[in-house]
């Protein structure tokens, strides 16, 4: 029932004299369908904001999964823990073919990975390439920073 029909009904009412009854009828059967839709309305709602709330709390789940994926600072990926102590075990610049194949992997993920450690700050180059006359691939060494990691996480014994 929409407005117009409303106040139809109600003029239609008004025109027959002596119909107060009818009039108050339908004004009652109007407040009816009123608090009919406010109460669906208001159901609607709860429901929606029970949707939302979930999806809150699954947004943050993700959010907190992510972070805890995302290698950082704090924790680095295990084939970047591995990456670092060879270069402690090593004692001494190492080339990156070197590491590959101490580490078994291949030449270009070790790459990705000396990127990211030197993006991290935890190895430098150290300016000199390999090789008797200094002419081969760049050599890399542990920073600082590296070495702590190392020591802070136990990564190596002894």
């Amino acid at each position: 029932m929409n407005w117009q029909e409303i106040v139809s009904g109600v003029t239609q009412a008004f025109r027959n004299a002596g119909v107060k009854k009818d009039v108050i009828d339908l004004q009652e059967k109007q407040v009816a369908i009123f608090r009919h839709e406010i109460a669906v309305l208001t159901s609607k709602l709860e429901e929606s904001e029970s949707q939302r709330a979930n999806l809150q709390v699954k947004i943050t789940e993700l959010e907190q999964e992510l972070e805890r994926l995302r290698p950082g600072a704090e924790r680095l990926l295990a084939v970047q823990d591995d990456f670092l102590k060879v270069m402690y075990r090593q004692g001494a610049p190492i080339a990156m073919d070197s590491m590959a194949s101490i580490m078994r992997l291949e030449y270009e993920i070790v790459e990705h990975h000396r990127g990211i450690l030197q993006a991290f700050g935890m190895i430098r180059w150290t300016g000199r390439g390999a090789g008797d006359w200094g002419k081969g691939l760049h050599t890399y060494e542990l920073t600082d920073k590296g070495t702590a990691y190392v020591v802070e996480k136990n990564l190596v014994q002894g």
